[in-house]
């Protein structure tokens, strides 16, 4: 093989799929290993200081010698990794989802790198009968919205006692008293409106419902995995946010436990249920707007994308690109099933 085409990486074996993980053995070459050890050399000595020599003038040899040949080597082994892996995906048509977990089996200049890597892959998405299923859910139940004249009273009072002050009588409704909570014209305007927003409130709670058991409905329905690499580092996420914020409360993990009820092992396992099922639902809800040709319009994106860039200026482009494609996509797919009710 012509040189310029040589792989730089050799016996590459990919494993059988398991929960959405495959394993990747393989050897980088010991050639790519050396080049990358030159490499990581060259970088070195852009900063390396001598005497005798100006700053990032040291010869290679003596930046060589200077440095630690247990750190060129790691160095290098990740740099060569780095290069071969994207290679590998591709060569390989991987769907990877995840970052690879990486594990260095062999290692020593002059001879192959040997490694092997897990990495979570997009899961083959057999698609129940999404629109029977949301028939079904948004169908059953009770969908009238109803409000009680004791729902308003309670509201009323409960504004009542949060406009008195100590020691003085919850002031009577009037209508001087509702026009100085807002634009309400007399007592009967407010009980109206509020009646109204009360509903719209129990209209909200009852959509919210609505999509929850749909979700559930659908993630029963669906027979996939969930690659478990990808649940794990969720995990590690929501751990380590929790961590953070106990540490802030200046109370110890043991205070934290003790103080909701729970072992961190029981919260933890509760934890990576809840975020396998929102995994589930999310690769679900992508796979049917795939299915239906659902896309948010450039409008919709550049409306939503504006407010949200006015409240984080400083948010990644790519990143609020990803995050608003998806909220929408998302949002436009649960509103297709609901129709299917329609």
């Amino acid at each position: 093989m012509d040189e310029r085409t040589k792989k730089p990486y050799t016996d590459i074996k990919i494993g059988k799929e398991k929960d959405a993980v495959v394993e990747i053995t393989g050897a980088v070459s010991a050639e790519t290993l050396e080049e990358h050890r030159r490499t990581v050399i060259k970088d070195l000595q852009k900063d390396f200081e001598a005497p005798g020599f100006r700053k990032g003038h040291v010869p290679e040899a003596m930046v060589e010698k200077g440095t630690k040949a247990s750190f060129l080597l790691e160095e290098a082994a990740n740099s060569a990794l780095r290069e071969v892996y994207p290679l590998i995906v591709d060569e390989y048509k991987l769907d990877v989802i995840t970052p690879p977990d990486v594990k260095v089996t062999k290692l020593a200049f002059g001879n192959p790198l040997e490694f092997t890597l897990h990495v979570g892959v997009q899961p083959e998405i057999k698609l129940p009968d999404y629109k029977k299923i949301a028939r079904k859910v948004i169908e059953q139940g009770d969908k009238s919205i109803e409000v009680k004249d004791e729902e308003v009273r309670g509201v009323i009072e409960e504004l009542r006692r949060l406009r008195t002050s100590e020691g003085e009588t919850a002031p009577e409704i009037t209508d001087e008293f509702v026009k100085s909570l807002g634009a309400f014209e007399n007592v009967e305007d407010f009980k109206k409106k509020l009646k109204e927003n009360i509903a719209l409130e129990k209209e909200i709670e009852l959509k919210k419902k609505k999509r929850e058991e749909l979700a559930r409905e659908l993630a029963a329905a669906a027979k996939f995995p969930v690659p478990s690499m990808l649940v794990e580092n969720e995990l590690i996420a929501v751990r380590d946010g929790l961590y953070e914020e106990i540490n802030k409360n200046g109370i110890s993990k043991e205070d934290y436990f003790n103080r909701i009820g729970k072992k961190e092992e029981e919260f933890m396992n509760a934890q990576r249920e809840a975020i396998k099922r929102q995994l589930k639902t999310k690769m679900l809800l992508e796979a049917i707007a795939k299915e239906e040709h659902i896309e948010p319009t450039e409008e919709e994106f550049k409306a939503e994308a504006a407010v949200l860039s006015s409240h984080y200026r400083d948010v990644d482009p790519l990143t609020l690109f990803r995050y608003v494609t998806e909220m929408l996509r998302n949002e436009k797919t649960l509103q297709f099933l609901e129709t299917q009710a329609k």
